[in-house]
């Protein structure tokens, strides 16, 4: 088996650590882009039901203010508090300002959800 040097080996390791530290740069530096995460809240929010709301079409400080709640877990929640941890408090004030801006959605029965 070939041994390989220590020059090389540094070499090696340099690049990995280097390559590693560009990815990191440019995953932290891609704008937010408040459509793209938007689809994942309405998954549950697009329409209105008894225990989910619709969220497109209300007042922008109501839903800044619910999300910002949430994520200091000031209000109780089953799963809000957890999704919302991972957010930026400007990237939740972003997708209050988006929703706000959506038209609102009608109000449908639970039975009608559940099809």
């Amino acid at each position: 088996m070939k041994r390989i040097s220590n020059k090389r080996l540094f070499t090696l390791g340099a690049s990995i650590l280097l390559g590693l530290w560009g990815s990191q740069v440019t995953a932290d530096t891609r704008p937010f882009d408040v459509r793209l995460q938007a689809s994942a809240c309405v998954n549950c929010h697009q329409t209105h039901t008894s225990a989910i709301p619709a969220i497109a079409g209300q007042p922008e400080s109501v839903l800044r203010e619910q999300l910002l709640a949430f994520k200091a877990d000031r209000t109780p929640s089953t799963i809000m508090h957890r999704l919302v941890a991972g957010y930026e408090e400007s990237q939740l004030r972003a997708l209050a300002k988006y929703f706000s801006q959506q038209a609102p959605t009608e109000p449908v029965s639970d039975k009608a959800s559940q099809r």
